[in-house]
């Protein structure tokens, strides 16, 4: 196979990775309700692009997640009504810059794991379960970080939990931490699985050198 026809491909499969994306964001298919959870699915082509193209590609797929997740701020959903009257830059930043980091640090550590593992699996699995995780947790640090006296605080006292900065952060990230692990494992699954069969039959020459 020659040079352009895997650029030509790895074209067509990123151009793939990003209509699922939008398409994805803006219809049911980007969430899975199950039972009194609605697990958010977006994290998952995320996490395939970097596995497969590295920290640059991820970080790129993961802007574009963080894009499109203020888009849904600014249609109504979510957090947006509330955070963006708050401040409509801080709340773009929490958008989007946890998510380039997500992209960014699932391509490294898959980059680092695929190294070691012998099984060519772990890597896989690992990486999707971190993308998720990254998520949560960068979104979440974002929004007690940038948002802590306008909004959460005012929120968990809303909801009676009064006390020291670490009694809040508890409340907080313990209402999320089921959903959390379920959206981790899920990612992991899918993504590990898509990721290993798209590797093993369009395989990059050389890995690029990505940062």
């Amino acid at each position: 196979m020659n040079n352009a026809a895997v650029s030509t491909g790895k074209m067509v499969r990123l151009a793939v990775l990003v209509a699922i994306l939008i398409i994805m964001a803006f219809t049911p298919l980007g969430f899975l309700p199950i039972g009194v959870l609605s697990l958010t699915l977006l994290p998952i082509p995320v996490a395939i692009g970097a596995m497969l193209y590295g920290p640059a590609v991820g970080a790129g797929l993961g802007g574009l997640f963080g894009v499109l997740s203020l888009i849904q701020g600014l249609m109504g959903r979510d957090l947006g009504p509330v955070l963006m009257p708050i401040s409509p830059i801080l709340f773009g930043i929490v958008c989007i810059v946890p998510r380039i980091l997500e992209g960014w640090l699932t391509g490294l550590v898959f980059r680092a794991l695929h190294k070691i593992d012998r099984t060519r699996i772990a890597s896989f699995g690992v990486s999707g379960f971190l993308t998720a995780a990254f998520n949560t947790i960068f979104f979440m640090g974002g929004l007690m970080l940038l948002f802590w006296n306008t909004f959460v605080v005012g929120y968990a006292e809303g909801q009676g939990v009064t006390g020291s900065a670490w009694t809040i952060i508890a409340f907080v990230m313990g209402g999320i931490l089921l959903q959390a692990v379920v959206e981790a494992i899920l990612c992991a699954v899918v993504s590990g699985a898509v990721s290993k069969v798209l590797m093993k039959y369009f395989p990059e020459k050389k890995p690029a050198k990505e940062f």
